[in-house]
């Protein structure tokens, strides 16, 4: 039997590490604090990293008309979902810079446009001071500040050149070639084996739709490492510690054409553990280097450390929402069986 997930508390021994409980998994229900600030670094992230966002996709495409930022990133409908005023703040300065940057490129300003750029270093450094350890990696951080750090638009590695007066505007002979066959969503209700994959829509970071794989890739046992990094009064809590890890790839070529997926991509997940009681799910804040999410490859790497009773496995993982914050039923969109 499906069941969502429980929330569990757990302190670690090492400095500048605490893990909580996120709640039932189910962001439309009460969460503890862990999970109010990851809900919060997500919603945050988007306006957060709005314009580095999109120099980081002008970088590898080259694609000047492309670096307007979409009107969904620059949707602050779900400002109020966030819990941290710190995190609102950001949000808010996030979205006005990101409004501004938009209409800079709208009037070819490029004086504005820079301005605008150069404005949103100070924001990504207060967002990553308060959710580097709950939301992102370093390589995408590192590449966020990279992009800026010029000031202006940062030298394209491919795409087209930007047409000067100069330049031939004879047609050139088309080219054959062979449609690539069309990626084709999986139907809910799809059952599979952990490592095997399903296709899915979701948003990319600038607001587009796109195609890809979602695949669990493996259910871990913590090792005992691990466990020894919990405080020892908590660790009999916590039973037998598993790590759901997860992949997701782009597949189509909106998606393989976007830096990455959008902010608030976040499974959420239905377990059934063999001793059908629930499980927990662990939230960790700090580098927790066995089991953390990283982007990656265009998409990402996702790891949930959750908790079953001790000596106990799962018999399968289900997917209910990819959305973080979303609300809804207990049905599961697809599953994965264990054996």
């Amino acid at each position: 039997m499906m069941q969502r997930t429980r929330a569990i508390g757990v302190g670690l021994l090492a400095v500048g590490l605490t893990a909580t409980g996120c709640g039932s998994n189910d962001k439309g229900a009460d969460a503890g604090a862990g999970g109010d600030v990851k809900s919060s670094c997500a919603i945050a992230y988007g306006p957060a990293t709005a314009v580095p966002g999109q120099l980081v996709s002008y970088r590898s495409l080259g694609d000047v008309n492309k670096l307007p930022i979409s009107d969904a990133s620059l949707n602050d409908s779900m400002l109020s979902l966030v819990k941290d005023p710190k995190l609102t703040e950001i949000a808010k300065r996030g979205f006005a810079n990101g409004k501004a940057f938009n209409e800079a490129l709208a009037k070819k300003d490029n004086a504005a446009r820079d301005k605008a750029i150069v404005a949103s270093r100070p924001i990504l450094k207060d967002y990553e001071s308060v959710c580097a350890g709950a939301m992102g990696s370093e390589s995408v951080y590192q590449s966020l500040e990279e992009v800026v750090a010029s000031g202006t638009l940062p030298q394209a590695v491919s795409g087209p050149a930007a047409p000067t007066a100069a330049s031939s505007t004879t047609p050139s002979a088309p080219t054959s070639s062979k449609a690539a066959a069309p990626v084709v969503v999986t139907p809910p209700g799809a059952e599979v084996k952990v490592g095997q994959s399903v296709t899915i829509e979701a948003k990319t970071y600038g607001g587009e739709t796109g195609k890809y794989t979602f695949t669990i890739t493996a259910i871990d046992e913590a090792k005992g490492s691990d466990l020894r990094r919990i405080k020892p009064e908590l660790r009999e809590k916590i039973g037998t510690m598993l790590y759901i890890r997860a992949q997701l790839r782009p597949a189509d070529e909106k998606a393989k054409a976007s830096s990455m997926v959008s902010s608030t991509f976040d499974p959420q997940y239905l377990i059934s553990p063999t001793d059908d009681t629930p499980a927990q799910v662990l939230t960790f804040f700090g580098d927790f280097k066995p089991c953390k999410d990283e982007s990656k490859d265009g998409g990402k790497d996702f790891c949930t450390p959750i908790s079953v009773t001790k000596g106990e496995s799962l018999l399968a993982v289900a997917v209910k929402s990819f959305e973080s914050g979303a609300i809804t039923a207990d049905t599961p969109l697809y599953t994965w069986k264990v054996k």
